[in-house]
């Protein structure tokens, strides 16, 4: 289970992710994939400490981030969502307008890679992430615990069971 809880530390807000290993053994890899991912683009959490949540070797998580071009999203993670589908359109538009240039039609790569665009634009703007979802409660529980300490900890079994929730329907 994923536990978000807040930490107060020398005056500071800090959130920590609290893991029971017992319920990342049973992650598939590919759902360990995501929440390492998650983990590494918006926690501060270190390598180490991401290894240990998901129980992968360093050697691992290094595999996987170099796969996934993680350093490269994290880099771009400042980026909103708009800008990101402004980046998309121009790809597309690009893609058009050489073809234009040319006097030409659309060859089937070009159809092929437009096609691939839209579809990232409909996920981008039709749908959340994990690391979205974990975003929104990290800013949430910061906000509510300066308004309602209490309520704020106690709200967090809640996201705790939503997050858990999404991993398992992968």
């Amino acid at each position: 289970m994923i536990a978000l809880s807040l930490c107060h530390e020398m005056h500071s807000y800090a959130y920590t992710v609290i893991v029971k290993i017992g319920y990342f053994c049973k992650m598939t890899a590919k759902q360990k994939a995501e929440v390492a991912k998650a983990l590494y683009l918006i926690t501060e959490k270190t390598q180490r400490e991401i290894c240990e949540i998901v129980d992968w070797s360093e050697k691992t998580f290094s595999e996987q981030k170099s796969k996934g071009k993680w350093g490269e999203l994290r880099e771009k993670k400042t980026m909103s969502k708009q800008q990101i589908v402004t980046e998309l359109h121009a790809q597309t538009l690009g893609l058009l307008e050489s073809a234009k240039d040319e006097g030409r039609l659309l060859k089937s790569a070009e159809i092929d890679g437009i096609a691939k665009l839209a579809a990232a634009i409909d996920k981008i703007e039709s749908s959340a992430t994990l690391e979205t979802y974990i975003q929104v409660f990290e800013e949430y529980t910061k906000w509510m615990f300066g308004v309602d300490g209490k309520f704020a900890k106690a709200n967090n079994v809640y996201q705790d069971m939503f997050i858990n929730k999404l991993i398992a329907e992968g």
